[in-house]
């Protein structure tokens, strides 16, 4: 039985692991080809608590880590754990500017970070004090293999379930990213819902191409996959190369994948992948972030009838939520999306209650929801209701068999003269033109009907569209008011995470300011 004091604390499980399983693989780094097994990640983790312990960090202290996926994160995030130290892993996406923000608005006491990621933002370290960098060691900083081999020890700090774990920032769409507070018995119950969701055991092989520094490729992928005694691939950025996706797929044997709306089109995209990669060892995908039109979702089925394909949704604030059920996933998100012509999200998890406001909003409640926004209480008294709801600003609907349909984000709707235009129903039509790549749309103010939409649209390489004739075919499919009245052509769509499309910075462009 787990000591009652520190039950909640997934580096237990890790330890665990490590005396029944320590020669096990845990880690691979497809890029570097290095393998960790479960007792080394365990002793480096140990290492690491001891060293962060020496430097001053005590339990509640935040720990700042830059970082892409590679198995230095990993390690440190089970050496906070074990110290109680925060764990504050920061995005490699950021320019200068808002890596210094985010720097003051966390405070940490210490910064561990690969080298590479710190040239030319030299300037945002100047609030940390003590900074150690993976790398050839040409900034001068001190280097993690001192930290590592400051110190030795197995011990666990003491934590209690509501104690913060993890200081994790969103990838805001609108505006500046939000601080979440991860509590402990959070993580202990997303591990919960991950493992009966994808009904995970120790002979999977998950391939993680989400950043470690969100929810997606953390907590739902990496500490799932290595509680439950599997091993877990970690690949760096895809770069947008499907051949890559596919070929770690392949060649390391995985079983299982998660992934957002932009690696289930680059999967879908691929003329006759599926006669260059089988996939065989392949039991499930699972995707979440934004919708993920049904033409997609059947080319996914059709290449690759054998993998079975589910959808899930999930926030930074509460991890994995709503998830096909495990005695669905044979039957798949494929046939009820095929039937419906939606991607549904699935059921709501055991650890936690959902239910579909009167105004269609997604709200959640229990032991899978965050404590609250760090130093922003008004965001966090915002985020709540009375009885202890968060509010997600996902809109959904629920079929008559409970299951859940995410529509849009609340702030997509688009109210115009009256009406209501859902961006995504916009950004469904304009991706089903075979010229068409990528598109997203927004509501801009406008004198007359109070806002109206603009679309933003990336070609596929080859051809030529004018604004016109896009707009004719969206009139072919929609009813007239949804119809964008603007059509901007850009090389990419600005993204805050692989997941979600900066629909801010896209208004900023119509709007010049």
């Amino acid at each position: 039985m787990l000591h009652q004091q520190v039950h909640y604390n997934v580096a237990l499980w890790l330890q665990q692991r490590a005396k029944t399983h320590g020669a096990k693989t845990a880690v691979v780094e497809l890029d570097s080809k290095r393998k960790v097994s479960y007792a080394e990640l365990n002793e480096h983790s140990s290492c690491l608590a001891a060293g962060l312990s020496r430097l001053g960090l005590r339990k509640g202290d935040r720990l700042a880590v830059l970082m892409e996926n590679r198995v230095e994160l990993l390690e440190l995030f089970y050496a906070c754990s074990k110290l109680g130290v925060v764990f504050t892993p920061l995005s490699f996406r950021w320019t200068s500017k808002e890596l210094s923000t985010t720097i003051k608005h966390c405070s940490p006491k210490s910064l561990v970070a690969e080298e590479e990621l710190l040239k030319g933002k030299e300037e945002a370290l100047k609030e940390v004090s003590c900074v150690y960098s993976l790398g050839e060691g040409v900034l001068g900083y001190q280097s993690y293999e001192e930290l590592l081999s400051t110190g030795t020890g197995e011990a666990l700090a003491k934590v209690n379930p509501e104690d913060v774990q993890t200081l994790m920032y969103t990838a805001g769409t609108t505006g500046s990213p939000k601080g979440c507070l991860l509590p402990y018995r959070k993580t202990l119950h997303n591990v919960l819902n991950a493992q009966l969701t994808f009904g995970l055991n120790e002979a999977d092989v998950a391939l993680c191409t989400l950043p470690l520094f969100h929810s997606g490729g953390l907590f739902i992928q990496a500490v799932p996959t290595l509680c439950t005694g599997g091993t877990l691939l970690l690949l760096r950025r895809v770069r947008g190369d499907p051949h890559r996706l596919l070929e770690a797929l392949e060649k390391g044997k995985a079983t299982w994948f998660l992934g957002v709306a932009f690696h289930a089109k680059l999967l879908a995209g691929l003329e006759k992948a599926e006669d260059t990669y089988r996939l065989e060892a392949m039991r499930f995908w699972a995707f979440g972030g934004e919708a993920i039109p049904y033409d997609v979702v059947e080319k996914l089925q059709v290449k690759w009838p054998h993998i079975a394909l589910s959808f899930c949704y999930g926030t930074t604030e509460t991890s994995l939520s709503i998830a096909l059920p495990p005695s669905k996933r044979r039957v798949s998100s494929y046939l009820l999306a095929k039937s419906t012509r939606r991607a549904p999200a699935g059921k709501p998890m055991p650890h936690c209650e959902v239910k579909i406001s009167e105004e269609g909003e997604i709200l959640v409640k229990g032991p899978i929801v965050f404590l609250g926004y760090h130093e922003n209480p008004e965001a966090t008294a915002k985020a709540f209701d009375e009885d202890g709801w968060y509010h997600t600003g996902d809109l959904a609907i629920m079929d008559e068999e409970g299951y859940i349909y995410v529509v849009d984000r609340l702030y997509n709707v688009i109210k115009s003269g009256g009406e209501k235009i859902l961006a995504t129903e916009v950004e469904e039509v304009l991706l089903s033109h075979p010229a068409i790549a990528d598109a997203a749309v927004v509501g801009v103010p406008d004198e007359k009907w109070g806002e109206r939409p603009i679309a933003f649209v990336v070609l596929k390489p080859g051809f030529e569209e004018e604004p016109e004739q896009l707009k004719a075919f969206c009139a072919s499919r929609l009813a007239k008011f949804k119809v964008p009245d603007k059509i901007i052509f850009v090389e990419e769509l600005p993204r805050a995470g692989p997941d979600k499309v900066a629909r801010g910075g896209l208004r900023k462009l119509v709007l010049g300011d």
